[in-house]
């Protein structure tokens, strides 16, 4: 095994697989193939009489009282053969569970809650020091070499246990989250060894197919804790398994840590070379650009590069550093007074009211240089945004009638890149006189929570009042270009953001948001460019996901053979 590791640098590659290789080692461990049997060990059988007599010793002492008798084993409860010299044993009847302590209360101790112990396949934890009269009631009993394991899920899963040592005068107390297995003596039984019992998947599981109470306070039973089944070896057997199991578990932390540094690096320089793209500063960013995606499949290696990949093409596109511009488009100037005819004309019409005029932008405002052919101009300017309505009660209006009308509420973007074209509720017609009504085609954006997602509908609608609407003159401005805009100024729009707790976007705020706008063919050039770019980054996503689902059956073959 150990040879296997030092050969399995190139085939692991996540901490996942690391995982899979400790499940591996422990399952090896337990089945008595991890370290060879030695026909001169003590037999197991005169192992378990000196545990008897110690335990009917303790009860003559009064030291303990005499637990009650676990039922045999049967034959269908056994999981798997073991060596012959080995003997199936339940928890119970080779050590004490959940003892109780009794010192003095001026004692000092150790306190451990349950924040304090490590999960994983670590034997970590750490403590606070009690006087022993302050936490002697109230809380589970420990001393020095008691083996710990939480009760309560998700630490049971997560395998927050540990074998307890250097406790201040031997003593401590925990949580009362813990079961407590105490060996009867030390020459016996080595706690190490059913510390690795319970980090097994086996022990997990079973477990977790045990648990009882309500959902989020769900917890193993003390009658599953002192059944566990444990596959008992020779003493001398046990602390040759023992050290072998420290020695792989070494290895694999040394895989860890080789694993992060990798990772560590490849994210730095990652982040560098996106993060100079997207720096509006950079004089040089056509290279960067060409560096990117000449190394791209080398540059990008997990969803996160992806997404830093995507926020890149956005910043870019919002820069004139996408495509290339064209003299003979109509500049950007005329467009702006096109969309201020138009405007004033449908003021007139009163299909539309007058905005509060916003101030002239100011020099110091602008972010960066654009492009000749652009301008810079405020989004009230090119847009007349809009807060959803939420009709009250709501409750009174919700229907799941075929003729509702989709009520587009801020979880049906979950899943979304783009579109929304479906609901999880709808909304009645008369309801629906009271929200805001939207046509398919119509851009929104999140008031709330992920400030700055931009979607198109897909479906007519009402909004939710936790989107705000932006309606356009399509003959100037291209929806799909102001959504990649709203969708690329994520950090501009979260700074706009206000409130305690959930923060909202002040509409006025938003109205003032500077915007730099391009020729209507350039926009629709930058569209066609940037779906070609998100199609590329789909791919790269979908060869993520993939790779993954691949690898990880590539490592548990190998490990299964």
């Amino acid at each position: 095994m150990s040879e296997l590791l030092k050969h399995l640098h190139d085939a692991v590659q996540t901490e996942e697989d690391v995982d899979l290789l400790r499940e591996k080692i422990l399952d090896l461990a337990f089945r008595g193939k991890l370290v060879p049997q030695d026909p001169n060990d003590e037999p197991v059988t005169v192992l378990l009489e000196k545990i008897q007599k110690e335990k009917e010793q303790l009860i003559r002492e009064k030291i303990i009282r005499r637990p009650k008798k676990l039922l045999p084993i049967k034959k269908e409860e056994i999981p798997y053969k073991i060596p012959e010299s080995w003997v199936w044993v339940r928890l119970g009847d080779i050590g004490l569970i959940n003892p109780r302590s009794n010192i003095e209360d001026s004692i000092e101790v150790s306190f451990i809650p349950m924040k304090l112990i490590h999960d994983g396949f670590s034997n970590k934890y750490s403590y606070k020091v009690k006087k022993w009269c302050t936490v002697k009631k109230g809380y589970t009993h420990v001393r020095e070499g008691d083996v710990v394991v939480a009760k309560i899920t998700p630490c049971f899963e997560n395998r927050k246990s540990a074998v307890l040592s250097k406790l201040v005068n031997g003593y401590g107390a925990a949580t009362t989250e813990l079961h407590v297995f105490r060996p009867l003596h030390f020459s016996l039984i080595i706690p190490e060894y059913i510390l690795f019992l319970f980090k097994t998947k086996l022990f997990i599981d079973k477990g977790v197919s045990t648990y009882t109470g309500t959902a989020g306070q769900q917890r193993v039973s003390k009658s599953f804790f002192e059944d566990t089944l444990v596959p008992l070896p020779p003493f001398n057997e046990q602390k040759r398994i023992v050290t072998k199991v420290d020695e792989l578990m070494a290895l694999c932390d040394e895989l860890v840590e080789r694993i992060k540094q990798k990772n560590n690096t490849s994210s730095v320089f990652n982040k560098t070379v996106f993060t100079r793209i997207q720096d509006t500063n950079n004089t040089e960013v056509e290279n960067d650009i060409r560096f990117v995606l000449e190394h791209m499949d080398s540059l990008v290696h997990t969803k996160e590069d992806v997404q830093m990949l995507r926020n890149s093409i956005l910043s870019l596109a919002t820069r004139g550093k996408l495509v290339p511009q064209d003299p003979s488009d109509e500049p950007a100037s005329v467009l702006l007074e096109k969309i201020q005819e138009e405007k004033e004309r449908f003021i007139k019409e009163k299909k539309m009211r007058r905005q509060k005029a916003l101030p002239t932008i100011k020099d110091e405002e602008i972010p960066y240089k654009i492009p000749e052919s652009w301008e810079w101009v405020r989004l009230d300017d090119i847009t007349l945004i809009r807060r959803g309505a939420s009709p009250r009660p709501i409750k009174s209006f919700i229907t799941e009638d075929e003729n509702g009308v989709p009520w587009i509420k801020i979880g049906d973007a979950e899943k979304s890149n783009k579109y929304i074209t479906s609901t999880k509720e709808k909304i009645t017609k008369e309801g629906a006189k009271k929200s805001v009504y939207l046509t398919s085609g119509s851009l929104i954006m999140s008031n709330s929570m992920s400030f700055g997602k931009a979607y198109i509908l897909g479906i007519n609608g009402c909004i939710h009042d936790g989107w705000l609407s932006f309606q356009v003159f399509k003959k100037y401005v291209n929806n799909e270009w102001l959504l990649y805009f709203l969708n690329g100024s994520f950090k501009q729009f979260e700074k706009k953001a206000v409130g305690t707790g959930v923060k909202n976007l002040n509409i006025d705020r938003v109205r003032a948001t500077l915007i730099p706008v391009p020729p209507f063919n350039e926009q629709k050039r930058i569209v066609a460019k940037v779906d070609e770019l998100m199609k590329i980054c789909d791919e790269l996503e979908k060869r993520i996901e993939e790779y993954e689902k691949s690898h990880s059956t590539l490592i548990r073959a190998i490990l299964a053979s």
